[in-house]
């Protein structure tokens, strides 16, 4: 679980992202995919071309994510759903390593000054809760589909 230190610091730092996430939900998205997929070329493929509807879709989760820190019992479900739905998309437990690294990076970047070794803990925990739960849920839903086909 995410520490209510480390949920004061995500919900404090969102705050300065987001007149950037409402303004210019492209600039933060797109910085996002464009370190993505340098750091694994590989899941660029995963993606659609027009990468417009995938860049608000981030967005969402991201705020519904930071939002909901202190609702676990609203976040914990979606986010299960959602690393089911990634098995579907071809997503590997490896790329989630990516994600927390490419959005870490994006962070810092539209965060500046204000991102601290405390914020990037913080942010940190919150990935990594974030793609457990996922990652779990991935995991299950394999074992489950393997056990109906054997």
């Amino acid at each position: 679980m995410i520490s209510p230190d480390a949920v004061r610091r995500v919900r404090s730092s969102s705050k300065k992202i987001a007149p950037i996430a409402v303004t210019s939900p492209e600039t933060f998205a797109g910085d996002f995919y464009h370190r993505l997929f340098a750091i694994a070329p590989e899941v660029r493929d995963l993606f659609p071309a027009d990468m417009s509807e995938q860049k608000m879709k981030l967005m969402s989760i991201l705020g519904f994510a930071v939002n909901s820190l202190s609702d676990l019992d609203v976040l914990i479900p979606e986010l299960r759903a959602l690393g089911v739905r990634h098995v579907g998309y071809g997503v590997e437990e490896a790329h989630y390593a990516a994600v927390t690294m490419a959005m870490l990076q994006t962070l810092e970047h539209a965060l500046g000054d204000a991102w601290t070794p405390e914020i990037c803990q913080a942010w940190t925990e919150l990935y990594a809760e974030v793609s457990n739960v996922m990652i779990g849920a991935a995991s299950e839903y394999l074992e489950a589909k393997a056990a109906r086909v054997a």
